[in-house]
């Protein structure tokens, strides 16, 4: 080990598959910019690249002889503060996942390449709005609220961490406590993040907002490079102290933080979908505990984890057992789809007799309808009805959805696009049926039955350029639709005085699914969707079409009986060892040859179970992945099921963060979905 006592040498963390930090010199010129949350540029594999400081010191490990020297060094804006930091590390460690890559994802790509003259505000901006906010508006809290808002005032008085779990029911004003907290803390010169499951309700978020705080911005992936940039240099600055977002919001770069909201923490869109595997609800916790911060999470139907994380005295519950100004829950009619299907001689109908009837009735009395359906697209496949060919992704182990209105068929999960074939390739047949409904077809059915209605259509395929949603919103909430047909975007969130009828097409379709969390899934989305209703002066009511009316997963979501569906589905997974009774890794290998795949991973499990022998774990697979082909990888998975997960993700590290010649080894903690 070289100790020169006039060098400094620095521990750069690259964006890169590795688990290890770079020992660079920094030279005698760029010493005094050595900053850890510095930007250091360096010659990374013959590449000039930019890293982040993490570390410095006075001795490195490496050969002076393969050490390089940094090339340049940013200290205008440090990019990360100690807290940061530690928040960054945990993430690693429990997730399993290279520093450099979760710091990615602290800081956006548009901020770490940025040239240094970028680093300032434009000057066009001023400072004046620093800790301004509007009086709040005259809402009278209930006896509920008060409650729930005094325990949480409390703690970002007391500069304390505690961790909330905000269980109310649909309407039932947690965002009116969400505004009043907020306000508490900015009295108290603090800063605050809320998150939202989706971009599309950021928007409404931001103008809720707005008219009590003029101190808010925006912060998530449809803004534009330039934006986010922007609204990220005036937070770490000061000049922003509010931040609502998505998932990304959770890393806001605030320095004197005291609440962290976590909206509709339940949804899964929490859960980033690559390296890192990270909860962004479980991080908003973290943060909070490393930065003595106040974490309110909030649902009408929280997730079996954190309603049990409040029974085992992690959080604290403060519930909403009823609605503002006393407002009833909605009537809802649980409609039999085996009997429709009888009547219709086997014909599968897309719309029960009941729900037609009822939304005749409601647009006859100028009133609004929601029809949720949670599968975007015309139909789910389509086949020849002469050789059974299904057309499927040639990426992925899964069919192709059928868009009509593009004439082109699509792969949910690799974005993989085809024209609609004219005939069947295998047998050149013209009979091609195309099977399924989404929500295109759900438009399009309605336009024929009710022509003289004004329809409208929220799904991913409609929202996908900037401000699309905020116009079909809009224009609903004007009264210029009539009918909004939606997939999950329209479940949560919403306050529409004029709904007066939810129609869910398909109440049972999630249960299908080779996922233990399907009847969770199931139960959150019907109450979501069912509480759009009944929230302005006109009585609402739900049509509910299942072809399984009697699981009790269904009569529980008809009724919101959230506590009697958690006893019942807790008891299940306690028996089968599922989470929350115990926590899930799954490890997935992943590779181009599906036989060379099995084969190592099959010889990695074997070498991960001896590894872990001593750990009282439970092991499940090596198996095939159910959807066994995605984006061109053939993946095999094995589930280890554990108490304590950090422990587990330490020895597991010596298998992720490699490529092997026969596949990669990645490591999800705590996956919400085992496809």
């Amino acid at each position: 080990m070289n100790n020169p006592t006039n060098k400094i040498y620095a521990q750069i963390a690259v964006d890169r598959y590795v688990d290890s930090l770079f020992d660079y010199e920094v030279p005698e010129a760029l010493k005094k910019k050595a900053r850890i949350g510095a930007r250091a540029l360096i010659d990374f594999r013959g590449k000039k690249i930019y890293g982040l400081l993490i570390e410095l010191a006075t001795t490195s490990g490496v050969p002076p002889h393969k050490i390089k020297p940094v090339l340049d060094l940013d200290e205008d804006v440090l990019f990360f503060d100690a807290s940061t930091l530690s928040l960054a590390r945990w993430i690693s460690e429990y997730y399993c996942a290279p520093l450099g890559m979760v710091l990615r994802n602290i800081v956006p790509s548009e901020i770490r390449k940025m040239k240094k003259k970028g680093l300032s505000l434009p000057s066009s901006r001023n400072e004046e709005d620093r800790d301004i906010y509007l009086p709040p508006l005259p809402h009278v809290l209930n006896e509920h609220q008060k409650k729930a808002l005094d325990s949480i005032t409390r703690s970002i008085s007391e500069r304390i961490f505690k961790a909330y779990l905000l269980h109310g029911i649909t309407g039932s004003g947690k965002t009116e406590v969400y505004i009043r907290a907020i306000q508490h803390a900015r009295e108290k010169g603090l800063q605050c993040i809320v998150i939202v499951p989706e971009i599309a309700l950021t928007p409404q978020m931001i103008e809720t907002f707005r008219t009590r705080f003029t101190d808010v911005a925006p912060f998530h992936s449809r803004l534009t490079g330039k934006e986010r940039r922007l609204f990220w240099l005036r937070m770490k600055k000061g000049i922003t102290n509010i931040v609502i977002g998505a998932r990304s919001a959770v890393f806001a770069p605030f320095e004197n933080l005291g609440l962290i909201i976590v909206d509709e923490e339940h949804e899964r869109t929490f859960k980033q979908g690559e390296i890192p595997f990270y909860n962004a609800r479980d991080v908003a916790v973290m943060r909070g505990k490393l930065t003595s911060s106040c974490v309110v999470l909030g649902s009408a139907t929280p997730s079996l984890e954190s309603f049990t994380n409040c029974q085992r005295g992690k959080y604290t519950l403060l519930s909403l057992p009823s609605r503002v100004d006393e407002k009833e829950l909605p009537e809802v009619r649980i409609v039999d789809m085996n009997h429709e299907l009888r009547r219709n001689k086997g014909k599968n109908p897309v719309f029960s007799s009941l729900l037609l009837e009822r939304i005749e009735s409601r647009l006859l009395s100028g009133e609004q309808v929601i029809l949720f359906l949670n599968r975007r697209g015309y139909s789910t496949f389509i086949c020849c009805s002469s050789c059974g060919w299904i057309a499927r992704c040639e990426n992925c182990s899964i069919t192709l959805t059928f868009h009509k209105e593009t004439a082109s068929l699509c792969c949910h999960r690799c974005d993989h696009q085809i024209k609609q074939p004219k005939e069947c390739p295998s047998c050149k047949s013209p009979d091609l049926k195309a099977t399924g409904t989404g929500t295109e077809k759900v438009e399009r059915y309605l336009g024929r039955i009710f022509p003289e209605a004004k329809i409208g259509r929220m799904d991913t395929d409609m929202t996908r350029k900037k401000d699309s949603f905020e116009s079909v919103l809009e224009n609903f909430r004007r009264g210029k639709t009539d009918i909004l047909v939606g997939t999950q975007m329209i479940a949560k969130g919403l306050d529409l005085p004029n709904v007066t009828l939810v129609g869910i097409v398909a109440a049972d379709l999630a249960l299908n699914l080779p996922d233990f969390r399907a009847a969770e899934h199931t139960f959150q989305l019907i109450t979501q969707v069912a509480g759009r209703t009944n929230r302005g002066s006109l009585k609402g009511e739900v049509v509910l079409q299942t072809f399984s009316p009697e699981l009790p997963v269904i009569l529980f979501a008809a009724r919101q009986d959230y506590i009697s569906f958690y006893e019942i589905e807790r008891k299940y997974r306690e028996e089968l060892r599922y989470p929350p009774a115990l926590r899930f890794i799954n490890v997935c290998f992943r590779g181009t040859d599906d036989v060379r795949v099995a084969r190592f991973a099959h010889d990695a499990c074997r070498r991960i179970r001896v590894r872990l022998s001593k750990k009282n774990l439970v092991f499940k697979g090596p198996h095939p992945s159910p959807i066994r082909k995605l984006n061109k990888f053939y993946r095999w998975n094995m589930i280890i099921g554990c108490k304590d997960v950090q422990p587990v993700t330490a020895a597991l590290k010596d298998f992720a963060f490699r490529e092997a010649g026969d596949g990669q080894v990645v490591v999800d903690v705590d996956p919400l979905s085992l496809l």
